[in-house]
C-alpha cells in the first residue's frame, strides 16, 4: 500500500502525534473546517494510519517498521519539500521570509558556513514544540546545493 500522504495530512497526522482530538478539538488546532477534515481523515483511516475510538481520532500505535519507513521515505519527504516550496512561493505575504542567494565560498567561508548552519540546527531542534496550535507551527527549510549538481541531475532527466 502507499503511503503518500499530502501536507495537510501530515500536519493531521503531526498534530494527533501530540495528543489524541476529537473533531472539534483537531479543528481548532489546524484551523481547519471540519468538513475539510472529515474529507482528509478518511484517506489517513483507509491507510490504516489513523483510528477512531470514542469518536477520537489517534495514531495507530502499531504501525509497522516498513510503514514508517514508507511515511519518512525519500520520495514521502521530497514531496513534501515540494509542496511546501511551491505553497510558500505562491502564497508569500509581509509574514513570511524566503531567501536564495547564490554565492561562492572559499573553504575557510565554507567551515563558517557549516559551523553557522549547525547553530542554527541545534537552536531549532532545542525550540519547544509544545503546544496545541498546529496551525501556528513555523515551517523552516534551507539547504545547499552547487551548479554542478543541479545540472547535472537537470541533464539527466
Amino acid at each position: 500500500m502507499s503511503y503518500h500522504i499530502t501536507v495537510i495530512e501530515r500536519m493531521i497526522l503531526e498534530s494527533l502525534a501530540q495528543q489524541d482530538k476529537n473533531i472539534d478539538e483537531l479543528s481548532a488546532c489546524t484551523k481547519l473546517d471540519k468538513a475539510i477534515l472529515n474529507l482528509v481523515i478518511q484517506p489517513l483511516t483507509a491507510k490504516g494510519l489513523v483510528q477512531v475510538v470514542d469518536n477520537k481520532f489517534h495514531l495507530n500505535k502499531s504501525l509497522t517498521k516498513s510503514m514508517k519507513k514508507e511515511l519518512h521515505s525519500d520520495t514521502n519527504v521530497q514531496g513534501e519539500i515540494n509542496q511546501i516550496t511551491s505553497t510558500c512561493f505562491k502564497t508569500r505575504n509581509t509574514k513570511s521570509i524566503y531567501k536564495l542567494k547564490k554565492v561562492f565560498m572559499n573553504k575557510s567561508e565554507e567551515q563558517i558556513f557549516n559551523a553557522m548552519l549547525k547553530n542554527l540546527e541545534l537552536f531549532i531542534e532545542g525550540v519547544s514544540n509544545k503546544t496545541d496550535a498546529i496551525a501556528e507551527k513555523k515551517i523552516i527549510f534551507w539547504g545547499e546545493t552547487n551548479y554542478e549538481t543541479l545540472t547535472n541531475h537537470s541533464l539527466s532527466c
